[in-house]
């Protein structure tokens, strides 16, 4: 018994090995990192270099390569071909673009002010701060973005998308998840999804443009009293609710096909620059003022 668990434990610690190396910029830019899975965690520094931490079996290697703007992680399979996972936990400096993607991974990143796209079929995504343009996609996983100031581009499948503290234009689409924009102040707005709801807490600009939409969910927008908006809101089968003031009643009408009574609320709000578009087929619409 006690040497079956003395050799359980040896397998435990040569499965894990690690690396720690210190990597000196040659000119590079942008960071590429592709793994199978695992987890990356991503944080900024002011120093030209990039620091590689990882924890990994025995039978992988982890190798640099420098090309051109690029720096290249790579994993070398010392004894075998079936992928395996790795951790990474990755310094780099702070105005270094990112690319990161793999097949079953979850990824952190603090503090970048570079461009970042990031993708993963099963794992979720969280980004907190950044300057840079921000591209995002999860299948199946929950994507957070945090204090972000640039442009937003998110894709999900079947989990949700939460957007706050955050800046810039801002496009979110996911199939069956919900998607959430809290203390947002943006130009742009795009946010859809079939099965899920969309919400939304933030400010109106002066000429920006804003686009909700869902098949099936409900739509809630919560806005400041004082904006300058011209507000379409439109649902097939669901309700409309507003609690705005200067709204006026919702207009119902008989589409002539059975249990479809189309409902629109159209009016504008102080001068009408701002466009916000909200549709929705089966699902309810809510407008609230603050």
């Amino acid at each position: 018994m006690l040497t079956t668990i003395a050799i359980g434990l040896l397998s435990a610690v040569t499965m894990v090995p690690q690396t720690d190396t210190l990597v000196t910029l040659q000119g590079e830019t942008r960071l590429e990192l592709e793994l199978w899975a695992g987890k990356v965690v991503v944080q900024s520094w002011d120093r030209d270099a990039v620091q590689i931490s990882a924890e990994h079996s025995d039978r992988i290697g982890i190798e640099t390569s420098h090309s051109g703007s690029v720096l290249e992680i790579g994993m070398d399979m010392r004894r075998g071909f079936r992928p395996l996972p790795v951790d990474f936990h990755l310094t780099v400096p702070r105005g270094m673009d990112l690319e990161i993607g793999g097949m079953s991974i979850s990824v952190s990143i603090e503090g970048s002010e570079g461009n970042v796209e990031i993708s993963s079929v099963n794992g979720s995504i969280e980004i907190h701060g950044g300057r840079g343009d921000i591209i995002a996609e999860s299948v199946n996983g929950e994507v957070l973005i945090d204090g972000a100031q640039g442009r937003i581009e998110v894709t999900g499948v079947s989990q949700g998308v939460t957007i706050i503290n955050a800046t810039g234009e801002i496009v979110a689409e996911t199939i069956a998840g919900s998607i959430r924009l809290e203390n947002v102040n943006a130009r742009l707005i795009e946010a859809v999804t079939v099965a899920g709801t969309i919400y939304f807490d933030g400010d109106i600009q002066d000429g920006g443009r804003y686009s909700f939409g869902t098949h099936a969910g409900v739509v809630e927008l919560v806005l400041p009293t004082g904006i300058n908006a011209q507000i379409e809101a439109l649902s097939l089968v669901g309700d409309i609710e507003v609690d705005f003031p200067g709204a006026p009643e919702v207009v119902e009408e008989d589409t002539g096909w059975p249990g479809l009574d189309e409902k629109e609320l159209n009016f504008t709000v102080g001068n009408g620059s701002a466009q916000i578009e909200i549709e929705t087929f089966s699902g309810a619409i809510v407008i609230r003022s603050r």
